[in-house]
C-alpha cells in the first residue's frame, strides 16, 4: 500500500508518495486527473504511454498533462 505524505497544500500541492510494492506485485494502472510532476528517488517502476514502455530509474522525470 502506498504511503502519502502531503509536504505543501494550496494553489500548488506537493506530495511525498512512496511505494512499497516488490517486484512481484501485479502492476497497477495510475490515473492523473491533474497535472503532476514526479521525479524518482530511488528504486525504478514502469510507465506505458502512448503504446510504448518505459523504465522510470532514480533520477527520472515524469511530466504528466492532467485531463
Amino acid at each position: 500500500m502506498p504511503t502519502l505524505s502531503p509536504l505543501v497544500s494550496g494553489a500548488v500541492t506537493a506530495v511525498a508518495y512512496r511505494c512499497d510494492a516488490g517486484t512481484s506485485a501485479v502492476p497497477q494502472a495510475e490515473h492523473h486527473g491533474r497535472h503532476s510532476v514526479s521525479w524518482v528517488r530511488r528504486g525504478s517502476f514502469g510507465c506505458l504511454c502512448g503504446g510504448r514502455r518505459h523504465e522510470l530509474v532514480p533520477g527520472s522525470l515524469l511530466i504528466v498533462s492532467g485531463q
